[in-house]
């Protein structure tokens, strides 16, 4: 999101400069043709008005911010085989609209994301946050069916068979206090095609 902003501020600013410029040349031509033209003077003043409302504009938002809307992520509340996360039934798709399945690398750092709770699987003390379940996640390996964790994907998501294999991640639900600081372990197991 900050990079958007970035990106869009950076070509807010490039209008700005090319708009300053074109109204810089547009007072010489008309200097060099009478300071008395009304129709090149109301076209300069509008243009001006126009660059000065834009430069409010980014003020505001440079001052302010723009209220960033977090990711949302969710455990589903249904159980699916490891070859129905893909390609579920169809009355009983494992994402709602607008999610998809994810990677672990996508939701490792959960500070910056919301838990969907409307959406997601919650515990009686879940509050705003996701339940300590174990779920399946994506590896970003190659189709692998071994019972390596990080590694298995159920041959990519399209197998359930007794040897094809998935990883799940959860947040741990034994608390420790570990020396980097985190009150939580991120904990990866395999499971074969037992739905969860």
């Amino acid at each position: 999101m900050k990079r958007n902003l970035a990106q869009w501020l950076n070509r807010v600013g490039i209008g700005l400069l090319l708009s300053a410029f074109l109204t810089h040349v547009s007072a010489d031509q008309a200097n060099a043709q009478g300071a008395g033209n009304p129709e090149i003077l109301d076209a300069i003043q509008k243009l001006q008005t126009a660059v000065n409302n834009l430069q409010t504009t980014v003020n505001g938002i440079v001052s302010g911010g723009v209220a960033a809307k977090p990711r949302e992520y969710y455990l589903t509340k249904g159980t699916f085989q490891g070859n129905q996360i893909l390609s579920p039934p169809a009355a009983t798709p494992a994402c709602a609209p607008g999610f998809h399945f994810a990677s672990l690398w996508e939701i490792f750092d959960t500070s910056n994301l919301k838990y969907a709770t409307s959406l997601g699987l919650t515990q009686d003390d879940s509050g705003s946050g996701p339940p300590t379940i174990l779920g399946w996640v994506r590896t970003g390996f190659s189709k692998e069916t071994s019972a390596m964790a990080g590694q298995a994907n159920c041959n990519a998501w399209t197998s359930n068979a007794s040897s094809a294999n998935g990883t799940i991640a959860e947040l741990g639900p034994g608390w420790t206090l570990v020396a980097s600081g985190f009150p939580f372990s991120l904990s990866l197991s395999v499971l074969g095609p037992e739905t969860l």
